[in-house]
């Protein structure tokens, strides 16, 4: 049988060490499917939880986590559910979730939807120093809980899911957004010559830019420069990105190319290096006709 360790701190106890919610101040890696699984504190068993990283394309970074916190309070069992983004902020990735606690109802057959009480019990955090090491902090506004962080290691690991320790955010060092909330913006008046500087500072990052139209044109999208770069043009609308092209290596020396009819609205173009191309710097035009 699997025991979870069992750790509760205060925030109180450990601001002699370390302030609330920057527990550790160093690079996180970039959270992944390879995360999901279970996760516990090896210094003592009793309790541990178990993350799912999910895609959804509401949130910035396309990811969220879903979180089950099994755990003890005053000698009863109890168990959290936590959902939330996988948000980037200046130390990195982290997901940022809601977390509720469930009671009122009896154990199946005799268990009644209805009669399940769902309450708020606060914020829970939870980021990745590497594939195998993390953080979880939490934020209760429920009498007894606290403020606190524990760190975790991995006990499990989902079959035929796969962790890159190569995937380390750069917080500081990235020339512009890798989300439509943190792109960099053109200007509302788009000329022949409107173009941005670009810079891909590893193979992994990728750029992204956004634009509005008061009304309908037909526009040329590309880049210039020594980068292989791939394009992916989005529709902005009710706070979700919807598709609208994509180009490889239309343009000149393996940049991408697209000239499109578009409506007024919002858009992103999404700027990255081509898997096996060459990465490093570029200028992104949008030109009107």
């Amino acid at each position: 049988m699997i025991r979870f360790p069992l750790l509760v701190l205060s925030c109180a106890l450990l601001a002699t060490l370390v302030p609330c919610n920057t527990a550790f101040a160093q690079d996180r890696i970039v959270i992944q499917g390879g995360h999901s699984g279970g996760w516990y504190n090896l210094d003592q068993s009793g309790h541990g939880v178990f993350a799912e990283v999910i895609d959804h394309p509401a949130s910035p970074t396309g990811k969220r986590v879903v979180l089950a916190w099994y755990a003890f309070f005053e000698g009863q069992q109890v168990w959290l559910l936590a959902v939330g983004d996988v948000v980037e902020n200046e130390d990195g990735q982290v997901a940022v979730m809601t977390t509720w606690i469930y009671e009122g109802n009896g154990f199946p057959p005799n268990y009644d939807p209805a009669q399940t009480n769902e309450i708020v019990w606060g914020e829970t955090r939870l980021y990745f120093l590497n594939c195998n090491e993390a953080v979880l902090e939490w934020d209760s506004i429920i009498n007894g809980y606290g403020t606190g962080f524990l760190e975790v290691e991995r006990l499990t690991t989902i079959s035929g899911t796969t962790c890159d320790p190569d995937l380390v955010t750069q917080p500081g060092n990235d020339d512009h957004g890798n989300t439509w909330q943190t792109a960099t913006a053109f200007t509302e008046r788009l000329t022949y010559n409107d173009f941005i500087e670009g810079l891909h500072e590893t193979r992994d990052d990728v750029d992204v830019f956004v634009f509005t139209l008061s009304d309908s044109q037909t526009l040329a999208i590309f880049t210039t420069g020594p980068t292989d770069t791939v394009g992916t043009l989005y529709r902005i609308a009710d706070n979700t990105e919807t598709e609208i092209a994509m180009d490889d290596d239309s343009g000149i020396s393996k940049n991408f190319f697209m000239e499109e009819d578009l409506q007024s609205g919002t858009y992103s173009i999404h700027v990255e290096p081509a898997e096996l191309g060459v990465f490093g710097g570029y200028r992104i035009y949008i030109q009107t006709n």
